[in-house]
């Protein structure tokens, strides 16, 4: 049997088990891809598990004229894993979340980024359509609380001559230690904390926090132009960024280009659906060919250019 390419390391056990989790209950979402060869390029892990489980995924042949382009064609395919529909993604989020899969492995298992988990968990959750699991499975074994126990009511204090005193609290643990308690007040309702300062204090209290407020915000903003690039930077930024664009349009039009046939040898729930993603995957191709076309008319533009620069004056 031809040795499959697989430009990746193993899942984990908590990635693993969240993939095996979305098989058991939807089956192979993603077709298998392989060349003519017969090897896996495309979904070695869930052509494994499916295996294992007695599920037949659906497969795609794509044709590779050598050895170097099967394994761009692997990488490929493994970096760009955005051929599941929104409704299909957030469908298996959704059902893994519930079962108690933590959001950095539900993101191996679907193949996209932790973040977009998260958005979608939070998109469901306002919807009522995803309630919090109580524990989450950890990735060395055994669970972990899905949430933090809420933080202690912090009672807001006139200020006293010991604070006023310096003390040997390091600048940046005591910053620290006050940007986590103004978190911990962000999970309660403003009205909540104003209602609990008392009446005659409320007014000083104010005059306090504006203050406090005020030299929050110039920290902030020190930080922020501290970190900011030099103009040598922000060039020399503009000028890689310029210099790749070509490269990257290249590779987009690649991704867009394998985008499609997977996204058309989908299983089709929604037609409707299913014809809509069919066109934005044929727009993604429209618009990575444009984004070439632009920049090969800007190479041949500045190739005369140069030409005619090296041209001798009696010419």
């Amino acid at each position: 049997m031809p040795e499959n390419i697989q430009p990746f390391a193993n899942l984990d056990a908590a990635t693993e088990a969240a993939l095996r989790a979305s098989i058991e209950r939807f089956g192979v979402i993603l077709p298998i891809v392989k060349d003519q060869h017969g090897r896996i390029l495309d979904g070695n892990q869930r052509a494994r598990i499916a295996a294992e489980l007695g599920v037949f995924p659906d497969e795609i042949t794509v044709s590779v004229k050598d050895e170097d382009e099967a394994r761009e064609y692997a990488r490929t395919l493994n970096a760009d894993r955005r051929h599941l529909t929104p409704d299909q993604r957030r469908e298996v989020v959704s059902t893994l979340r519930e079962q108690g899969h933590s959001l950095r492995a539900i993101a191996g298992a679907v193949g996209v980024s932790k973040s977009q988990v998260a958005d979608d968990v939070a998109g469901l959750s306002t919807t009522g359509q995803s309630p919090q699991p109580e524990r989450v499975i950890r990735q060395g074994g055994g669970t972990y609380p899905a949430s933090r126990p809420k933080a202690e009511p912090i009672a807001i204090m006139e200020p006293t001559k010991a604070d006023a005193e310096p003390t040997a609290v390091p600048l940046w643990d005591a910053l620290v230690d006050i940007a986590e308690r103004i978190e911990a007040l962000g999970k309660t309702e403003t009205a909540a904390i104003a209602a609990a300062v008392p009446a005659p204090r409320q007014g000083s209290t104010a005059k306090r926090l504006r203050r406090v407020g005020g030299k929050l915000g110039s920290i902030a903003w020190a930080l922020e132009e501290m970190n900011q690039p030099t103009p040598e930077e922000e060039r020399a930024k503009r000028d890689a960024e310029a210099a790749a664009a070509p490269e990257k349009a290249r590779h987009e039009l690649d991704l867009a280009r394998l985008n499609l046939p997977l996204v058309a040898a989908a299983p089709v729930r929604d037609l409707a659906r299913h014809r809509d993603a069919m066109e934005k995957a044929q727009t993604r191709v429209n618009d990575a060919e444009d984004a070439v076309l632009k920049f090969a008319r800007r190479a041949e533009d500045h190739e005369r250019w140069e030409a005619r620069r090296a041209r001798p004056a009696d010419a």
